[in-house]
């Protein structure tokens, strides 16, 4: 079961669940001693698993699918990211190019709704006074 948590506070108050799904999740991975450990999005939580997993297992291969946002986020995390990620893996073809220059190995996998809709693809001529509206 997931525990939704908003705010400062709530977080504190349900630090001991946090800290126990950490642990299993740690626990999971060492124990199933996998060739590669595939991070997605929450930086807040991964790094931490990353460092976790490069102390206890010097073999552990650790990967990031990083998401763009994670450079808006904190651009000081890409030092610690170059410290615990073997290898990122892109889903923008210009994050290659930024996390190379940070000292990352990174490489460009794609992005498997844009080929999805590359397919779908309409070929119309665009109103140029258009407005789209998103909310995730």
């Amino acid at each position: 079961m997931t525990q939704p948590c908003w705010g400062l506070w709530e977080v504190v108050r349900k630090y001991g669940y946090f800290r126990e799904q950490f642990q299993q999740t740690l626990t999971e991975i060492l124990d199933s001693k996998p060739d590669a450990v595939v991070l997605i999005d929450y930086p807040g939580f991964n790094l931490r698993l990353a460092r976790a997993l490069r102390r206890k297992s010097q073999a552990a291969k650790n990967n990031l699918l990083h998401q763009p946002q994670v450079w808006a986020w904190n651009r000081s995390r890409v030092k610690r990211m170059a410290r615990l990620i073997n290898l990122v893996l892109c889903i923008s073809p210009l994050k290659p190019i930024f996390t190379t220059k940070s000292g990352l190995r990174a490489v460009f996998v794609g992005h498997p709704m844009i080929e999805r809709l590359q397919a779908r693809r309409i070929n119309a001529e665009r109103d140029p006074n258009l407005i789209g509206l998103f909310s995730r």
